[in-house]
């Protein structure tokens, strides 16, 4: 053992386990670290590096240390210099992989005397955004939501991470329409005016590398030891460029897990570090396996939940640390599991140890308005307002505006053809040009004589004007309901690449900010007022306030308490991993259930998961991974869920029995009830349901049964 290594717990207060010494130790050749979660990696990578230095006389400025993110190399460079700055007079280069890329093409442009700019700066001419919303408008011939872009955007950056070719881009024209159009677009204008954005850094890097020998060299001269901490969240272009780095030597350290690869959608390849071994078979391979963060009853069950994946390596998570409590199931009959938060943690002095974590953004705003409303500060960890600009949200705001403004003709232009009455655009042109009039009455002006159409304005009139009677939350139901709204949105859903479920959760979540106000202006402007409050919670960042986070935004936090909410089949797992999963590919549920495990262990000393069986009023099903921690909570004889239904494919059975369904059969609706179908044919299905407000509802067949909107009752 090193004389450094030795010195550790006396001089720097550092005790280190037999494993983490071994690491700290290697020193020439490829090594595999493979750390569990809360098993100190950040201390080991940074002592690795001074062993390096104080006991093999490397020189600081030869070692690189890759990380993949800014927060975590600003990190490690810290605590490095506070640690050994008074026995190391140079740092290592801490660094993000973009960083790195950025002075390698910085370098060779310098040499070639190319100029660019980067499109994503502040003071680049030309917005990165609003260049691709008018690509996909002038290609499209139509305008690309807030989400969408959103996803397009992400799409470009997954292409350049993964290294596709043109030929490989056809696949994602299913779900963005005329992709590799925009794609190619995109890279044409920035090539003619001398732009690069931030993903280009990566692919630049590599191939200048590959162009230039000498600079190629130079840098194999300088960085001799290469470390690479989160070495699973890498992508294809990332490792490319540290492969070409490290050779021939390879002193190159990959430190990462396998059961935290949680990013595929930006492009992470986690099959290098599975792959490691076959590739390198000097390789060695260091296991971390212990966890200083979380309780053995936490450790014993994130380590059962995450051996349900094959495509890992095998590993016992262990802990020394206490027992705790039992890890937390609440079962409510109804979607009252954020009240039960707030009451848990509304007379907490020290909020600022909990934290509620979700899978989607969605999920944040019905708990943020509970906060709020209840003067419980809170800190947004990732806080985006596409909630509040979705065209879901801003029709129903438009349908309000209406019934408060009956001369609102703008919002009326965005939801008439929203509403199944058979108005052309050619009477909304004519409504137009009379902007001084009530929208109705100008509906009367144009249809005159036409008895037919003046009977659909009447009763569009009346479906609005009752709206003015209703409070907000009924107001919400009767667009949905009796202006035909989720009509709309079921037929439209698959066409604008939306799952159903999603824009349910929006209407839903609508629905639950709609009950706390009165009136309808209450709840517009609360909205409003809920948004700005969402953004400013960032200031609470370092105050004492409840952290509210995706999971993917805590990976690498801890907190000594975590709520677990919206634990429901379709939300987590999401609609498409359950679909890969029924066509026999696994990848997408492994990766799900990864997401789970790193939810679980952001717990330190207890974990609370919550199984909610309506939501909205409605049916849900628990998450196959609740399913799977009941079985780890609960004996079989306390459990009131039958686990191997959902373990057995249960969403096909369901399928499968609804297609089986005849006239008079009597089924559930996700929105609107219980009901009895009254007409079924290849196309179409009708159902009379209870409710007798809804009436007699037409739902196409196809959408209904493939969404599974609709599951038959048992007589």
């Amino acid at each position: 053992m090193s004389k450094f290594i030795d010195s550790l717990e006396k001089s720097y207060k550092i005790k280190l386990t037999d494993k983490q010494k071994a690491i700290a130790e290697h020193t020439d050749g490829p090594a595999l670290v493979l750390s569990c979660a809360g098993s100190g990696k950040t201390t080991v990578n940074i002592i690795k590096c001074a062993n390096l230095i104080i006991e093999h006389g490397i020189n600081a400025e030869n070692i690189l240390s890759v990380t993949f993110s800014k927060a975590a190399a600003i990190e490690m460079r810290s605590r490095f210099k506070k640690m050994f700055s008074n026995i190391i007079e140079k740092s290592v280069k801490f660094s993000t992989i973009h960083s790195l890329a950025y002075t390698i093409v910085r370098n060779y442009s310098g040499r070639h005397e190319i100029k660019f700019q980067f499109i994503e700066s502040e003071d680049s001419t030309v917005s990165k955004t609003s260049l691709i919303k008018e690509l996909y408008r002038k290609i499209n011939n139509r305008i690309i939501n807030d989400d969408k872009l959103e996803e397009l955007i992400s799409r470009i950056g997954y292409c350049k991470n993964m290294l596709l070719t043109s030929e490989q881009f056809e696949k994602y024209d299913k779900d963005i329409k005329n992709f590799s159009a925009i794609y190619s677009e995109y890279e044409s204008y920035k090539r003619q005016h001398d732009l690069i954005d931030f993903d280009d850094m990566l692919t630049l890097a590599n191939d200048y590398l590959k162009k230039d020998k000498s600079l190629l060299n130079l840098y194999r001269k300088h960085f001799k030891y290469i470390i690479v901490d989160e070495a699973q969240d890498t992508s294809k272009v990332q490792y490319e460029i540290i492969e070409q780095l490290a050779y021939p030597n390879y002193n190159i350290t990959l430190i990462g897990d396998d059961d935290q690869a949680i990013y595929s959608f930006r492009g992470a390849c986690p099959e290098y570090l599975l792959d490691f071994p076959k590739k390198f078979s000097n390789a060695e391979i260091f296991y971390m396996d212990e966890n200083f963060r979380s309780t053995k009853n936490i450790v014993k069950h994130a380590n059962n939940i995450i051996k349900s994946n094959l495509n890992r390596y095998d590993k016992n998570i262990i802990t020394n640390n206490q027992e705790g409590p039992a890890v937390e199931l609440v079962e409510l009959a109804e979607d009252t599991q954020f009240q039960y938060i707030l009451k848990e943690i509304k007379q907490r002095d020290n909020l600022n140890d909990y934290a509620v974590l979700y899978r989607n953004n969605i999920s944040s705003i019905a708990m943020a308005d509970l906060l709020d409303r209840n003067n419980v500060p809170f800190y947004l960890r990732d806080f985006k307002s596409l909630f509040f600009k979705h065209w879901v949200t801003q029709d129903i705001i438009a349908f309000l505006n209406v019934v408060l403004n009956p001369k609102d003709v703008e919002s009326y232009s965005r939801i008439y053809a929203k509403t199944e009455n058979y108005i052309k655009r050619d009477a909304i042109r004519y409504v137009e040009e009379h902007c001084d009039d009530i929208v109705f009455d100008s509906l009367d002006k144009y249809y005159e004589g036409n008895w037919r159409m003046l009977s659909q304005v009447k009763k569009l009139r009346a479906g609005f004007e009752r709206l003015n009677n209703l409070k907000p939350v009924q107001a919400i139901q009767h667009i949905e309901s009796s202006l035909n709204y989720s009509k709309y949105i079921e037929k439209n859903a698959e066409k604008f690449g939306y799952s159903i479920d999603t824009l349910t959760e929006i209407l839903n979540t609508l629905e639950l900010i709609a009950e706390q106000t009165d009136s309808l202006e209450d709840f517009i402007n609360r909205l409003e007022e809920l948004q700005h409050k969402m953004s400013d919670s960032k200031f609470n960042k370092s105050k004492n306030a409840v952290t509210l986070s995706t999971i993917h935004s805590v990976k690498g936090l801890e907190f000594e308490q975590v709520y677990l909410v919206n634990l429901i089949d379709d939300i987590f797992p999401g609609r498409e991993a359950i679909k890969s999963f029924q066509e026999g590919k696994f990848e997408d549920m492994e990766e799900e259930r990864r997401i789970y495990y790193v939810a679980i262990t952001r717990a330190k000393q207890k974990l609370t998961l919550f199984g909610i069986k309506r939501k909205s009023f409605k049916r849900v099903v628990y998450s196959r991974f609740l399913y799977e921690s009941i079985k780890l909570i609960k004996p079989a004889e306390e459990r009131n869920v039958d686990v191997k239904q959902v373990e057995n494919e249960f969403r096909q059975k369901q399928r499968e029995s609804v297609e089986g369904m005849t006239e008079g059969s009597r089924i559930f609706h996700r929105k609107f009830g219980e009901g009895t179908i009254v007409e079924l044919d290849k196309e179409s299905i009708a159902i009379r349901f209870n409710e007798e407000h809804y009436g007699v509802k037409k739902f196409l067949l196809k959408l209904t049964v493939n969404s599974g909107i609709i599951t038959p009752i048992e007589e």
